[in-house]
């Protein structure tokens, strides 16, 4: 039986080839009717596609018109909008912190051992001796860590500045804002706590002044206090003025001249930029404090003596024949 069935399903699968049709069956479309212009302008997918490179386009041109983009169309936002200008770099830093850190630790050891140690000392029997004992080393003890902190007080660690969406595009844009920088710039000067913690103060460029270089000056840029400043200080009462002492503000600050100070920043030239702008502005603003009226300086006279010969008349001679 299975000869019979196997033959059977041979013939049944090679019947296949005799009952296909010599032609295939077209099936009724409007398409060959339509010409391929008016099947690109009325399909759904190129219609859509043409609108959104059209939108593409249209972005671009105007991103690029504004600024905003690269030659490829691509979004550039080469610099943040809050760009660190100064570094004062970590071994410094380190160096400063480490020391405000020894000299905190000398007062709090000083202050909490030793102080009532010696007040508690009984092979003085004097008690008022050993208070003033116990007083003169505590004042002793804190000396090195208050002198510390006033004189590294305006030591600066970072320098950032706000910028404008216009120049974080290139490096051209940003130096030509450097040049030039509207008064009311953003500037946050990142200086160093009396406990080593990090301590943001930010200032407009406007509200600064360049300090004349001195013997004994720490600081060679001031913040001046502005009107609005006068007036908060004044409404303040006697808990907020403590507070504000606590807070430790800064309006000196020491910045390290110098290209090894921005070349890690990679924007060198910016911080200068800045600086010299700021010693623009306070010569300018002391030339009209000056104001009209002062000495003109008068056309220096020659230095070079110019001696005056006497002329002597001269005698008249005669001469006599002699014989």
């Amino acid at each position: 039986m299975q000869p019979r069935f196997s033959l059977f399903a041979q013939a049944l699968r090679s019947s296949r080839s005799w009952t296909r049709p010599v032609r295939p069956i077209l099936r009724p479309r409007a398409v060959p009717f339509v010409c391929r212009g008016c099947q690109s302008k009325f399909s759904t997918s190129t219609i859509l596609r043409r609108v959104a490179h059209a939108s593409k386009l249209a972005f671009r041109n105007a991103a690029r018109k504004a600024g905003y983009a690269t030659e490829a169309g691509k979004p550039l936002n080469r610099y943040p909008e809050t760009l660190l200008i100064y570094d004062a770099g970590d071994m410094r830093s380190a160096f400063v912190t480490v020391w405000k850190i020894l000299a905190m630790f000398e007062a709090t050891v000083v202050v909490t051992i030793l102080a009532p140690i010696q007040y508690h000392n009984e092979n003085q029997p004097n008690p008022n001796l050993r208070l003033f004992y116990a007083v003169g080393l505590t004042v002793l003890g804190c000396v090195p860590f208050c002198l510390l902190s006033y004189l590294t007080a305006p030591f600066v660690k970072h320098v950032h500045i706000r910028l404008p969406v216009r120049a974080t595009r290139s490096l051209a844009r940003l130096q030509q804002f450097a040049m030039n920088p509207p008064p009311d710039t953003r500037l946050e000067f990142t200086t160093l706590r009396a406990v080593g913690f990090k301590r943001h103060t930010a200032v407009l460029l406007h509200e600064l002044r360049a300090l004349p270089a001195s013997r004994w000056g720490f600081a060679n840029i001031e913040r001046i206090k502005s009107d609005y400043l006068l007036k908060d200080e004044k409404s303040k009462g006697i808990f907020r003025k403590i507070l504000t002492v606590l807070n430790e503000p800064r309006f000196k600050f020491y910045v390290k001249e110098g290209r090894i100070y921005t070349i890690k920043t990679k924007v060198p030239g910016v911080w200068e930029s800045i600086a010299a702008h700021i010693r623009r502005q306070t010569d300018e603003i002391a030339r009209k404090a000056k104001g009209p009226g002062r000495k003109i300086l008068q056309a220096r006279k020659p230095t070079a003596k110019i001696e005056k010969v006497e002329v002597k008349p001269l005698k008249r001679q005669t001469s006599r024949l002699t014989r």
